[in-house]
C-alpha cells in the first residue's frame, strides 16, 4: 500500500513537521504531491499499478481519483451533506436539530421581503447559522446577523443551492473523532468556546464525555451502514442561547481523506484507513 499525501497537511496544521514520518510508521511508501488544480500535473514518480490510498483537500482527492487509476479514498461528495445525514439518524442528535433548508435564493429573498416590510417578531434571533447543504462544503458553516440575511456572502453558491439554516447555538467545547467501524481510533479537542485549540490541557472529563456520546454515534453508524467504515465525526457541547442547559449533538460528519487531524494520533488513524482497505479488498 502507497500513501499520497497533499503537501497542504505537511506545510500547515499543528503536526505539519511529523506528519510524515507518522504517516511512514505504518509501513507504507508515503509520497508528498505539491499538486495544485490548474496549476501542473500529479508526480510521475507516483506508482500507477499498486494500490493508493490518497489523503488531502477535497480538490486534491478529487483530482487524484480521476488521475489515478489504482487510487482509493475515504471520500464521497455526498455522503457527509446534513440533509443526508440528518436522514439516517434522530434529529436530537445533531446540534443544528431545528434546522430548516432553503435554497439560497429564496432564504435571501425571504428575509429581503421582512426587512422591507419591517417584519420582525419576539422569536427572532440576533444570529444564524448558515451553512452549504452539500459534501463538498462549498463554504464552511458561519453566524450571519439577522439584518444581514438577505445579503451574506453566499460565496460561490448557485441561487439555487440549498443552504442549512437553524438558530445560532453557544458552542462551549468541539471534539474531532476519526471512527473506524464501530470505535473511535483517535480523537483531539479542536476549539474552545469558539477558538481553534493547539494543545489541550482540561478538563479530561468534559472530553470523554463526548467521546462516549461519540462512540454512541459510531455504534449506530455501523449498523445502519450509511458512511464509509472510516470517516469523521465532530461532536460538541453546546447550549441553546436564551437557555442555559448544556447538550451533547453531532456538529457534521467528513470524509477521512479529506478532513484535517489537529491533534489525532496520525499514525493510528492511516493504520485504520490501511487495514480497511486491506480486509475490504481482501489482502489480510
Amino acid at each position: 500500500m502507497n500513501i499520497l499525501i497533499d503537501s497542504l497537511f505537511t506545510s500547515s496544521g499543528i503536526q505539519k513537521d511529523s506528519f510524515v514520518s507518522c504517516v511512514e510508521d505504518t509501513r507504507c511508501k508515503v509520497f508528498v504531491s505539491n499538486y495544485v488544480r490548474h496549476r501542473g500535473q500529479f508526480d510521475v514518480s507516483v506508482p500507477s499499478t499498486e494500490p493508493l490510498l490518497v489523503y488531502g483537500s477535497i480538490q486534491f482527492v478529487e483530482d487524484a481519483l480521476k488521475y489515478f487509476t489504482n487510487a482509493v479514498a475515504f471520500y464521497h461528495p455526498s455522503r457527509f451533506s446534513v440533509s443526508y445525514a440528518m436522514s439516517n439518524l434522530p434529529v436530537d442528535m445533531f446540534v443544528n436539530n431545528d434546522a430548516y433548508f432553503f435554497p439560497v435564493s429564496v432564504l435571501q429573498q425571504r428575509y429581503a421581503l421582512r426587512k422591507h416590510k419591517g417584519i420582525r417578531n419576539t422569536a427572532d434571533q440576533d444570529k444564524y447559522f448558515i451553512r452549504s447543504d452539500s459534501g463538498k462544503k462549498l463554504f464552511a458553516g458561519k453566524c450571519i446577523p439577522h439584518n444581514e440575511l438577505h445579503c451574506f456572502d453566499r460565496e460561490g453558491l448557485s441561487p439555487h443551492s440549498i443552504v442549512v439554516f437553524n438558530q445560532a447555538k453557544d458552542i462551549r467545547m468541539e471534539v474531532r473523532c476519526f471512527i473506524y467501524g464501530d470505535q473511535v481510533v483517535s480523537w483531539s479537542v479542536t476549539h474552545l468556546h469558539g477558538n481553534p485549540v493547539t494543545e489541550y490541557t482540561g478538563p479530561d472529563k468534559i472530553a470523554f464525555s463526548l467521546v462516549t456520546f461519540a462512540e454512541e454515534v459510531a455504534q449506530t453508524v455501523d449498523q445502519l451502514g450509511f458512511l464509509d467504515t472510516v470517516y469523521v465525526c465532530d461532536v460538541a457541547l453546546y447550549r441553546d442561547i436564551g437557555n442555559g442547559r448544556m447538550h451533547i449533538g453531532i456538529m457534521e460528519f467528513n470524509a477521512a481523506s479529506t478532513s484535517d487531524l489537529h491533534n489525532c494520533d496520525i499514525t493510528a488513524v492511516f493504520t485504520a484507513m490501511v487495514d480497511c482497505i486491506n480486509k475490504e479488498n481482501g489482502c489480510i
